[in-house]
């Protein structure tokens, strides 16, 4: 009998043994794994903090697959969702002379081979500073240094590819025009390099159109600037007026209402807090139709000052000139109408 239970214990022992050194290596492998998704996590973390969220990106995949933990698996998968939003994106387009597209161009960014030809798709790229080199038939034509910033999706990146091979520039600038005047005091120069008198005339001639000119704005400036200055006043005065006698009209209904409630409800042992607000709604309707009145009437004082001074200013633009001539004598009239 002893016999018996000693063989079933070192058989029992045995298979027990068996089985743990059998899940020895599975659980070694689990553990492999599970520092294999830690460390991608944290890879990923750091080419985030670097600006290279392409690299971070491949690290999120790696570690959300299923030999990951549930928990890592949802911590890669928000945080590529995340990155995929911020990855931002270019569209490169080459244009020739004609204005046609062209797609046999090889792009290089930071001097890696970037796109081997251009079909209108949106590339990704890393947030940053980077250069873009286009070539045709091995040839550089255009060169950019360009600022992509994270989250900016399709941005259109463009070159122009000349006939010739050559080099070419993003954007061409035009020489400005000449102003009028400028042109006139050109074209006099040129006429009469020759005579030096008649370039000093011309010259001073110039000068005092443009000085002409120049007096003439400044003076027209200066009177139309009190008269705009002015007329604003009384649409502005009559705007607040009118808020004012509203919002006075409006606290007097909700004077009067609380009030009336009051008196149903717990008049006369009503709260003081009670009693105050309905008063303090009556002053405040007060205040807000003397504002609105007082308003009114200096939109109505603005606006009888503006036409006085209007009619003052027309009286003052008249002027009466008297000439002696050998028959008798001239008279004039000038001024503003």
């Amino acid at each position: 009998m002893f016999q018996k239970q000693l063989t079933g214990r070192v058989l029992l022992i045995g298979v027990c043994g068996a089985i743990a050194l059998s899940a020895a290596p599975a659980r070694a492998e689990r553990l492999g794994d599970e520092r294999a998704c830690v460390t991608a996590f944290r890879k990923a973390k750091e080419h985030e903090g670097a600006g290279k969220l392409q690299e971070s990106k491949d690290q999120l995949m790696s570690c959300a697959q299923a030999p990951c933990s549930s928990f890592i698996r949802q911590q890669c998968s928000s945080k590529y969702n995340q990155l995929e939003s911020d990855t931002p994106s270019v569209v490169l387009i080459v244009t020739d002379a004609s204005g046609s597209p062209r797609g046999d161009v090889q792009v290089r960014m930071d001097g890696e081979l970037f796109a081997q030809q251009l079909d209108g798709r949106a590339l990704a790229v890393d947030p940053g500073m980077h250069e873009f080199s286009f070539a045709a038939d091995g040839v550089v034509f255009a060169t950019q240094k360009i600022m992509i910033v994270q989250g900016q999706r399709n941005r259109f990146i463009t070159a122009l590819l000349r006939t010739g091979g050559g080099r070419s520039k993003r954007m061409v600038a035009e020489a400005p025009a000449e102003k009028p005047a400028k042109r006139v005091a050109k074209a006099d120069e040129e006429e009469s390099e020759s005579s030096p008198a008649a370039k000093k005339s011309t010259a001073k001639t110039v000068a005092a159109m443009v000085d002409t000119k120049t007096n003439e704005e400044e003076e027209t400036k200066t009177e139309e600037a009190p008269k705009k200055s002015g007329s604003v006043l009384p649409y502005l005065f009559t705007g607040l007026g009118v808020a004012s006698l509203g919002a006075g009209a409006a606290l007097t209904y909700w004077g009067i209402k609380d009030n009336d409630r009051m008196k149903t409800e717990c008049a006369p042992n009503c709260l003081p807090a009670t009693v105050q607000h309905v008063k303090q709604l009556y002053l405040a309707s007060d205040i807000a139709l003397g504002v609105g009145v007082a308003a009114l009437a200096a939109a109505y004082w603005t606006h009888v000052m503006n036409r006085h001074a209007e009619e003052k200013g027309t009286e003052e633009a008249l002027r009466v000139g008297v000439a002696p001539t050998n028959s008798g004598g001239f008279a004039s009239v000038s001024g503003t109408f």
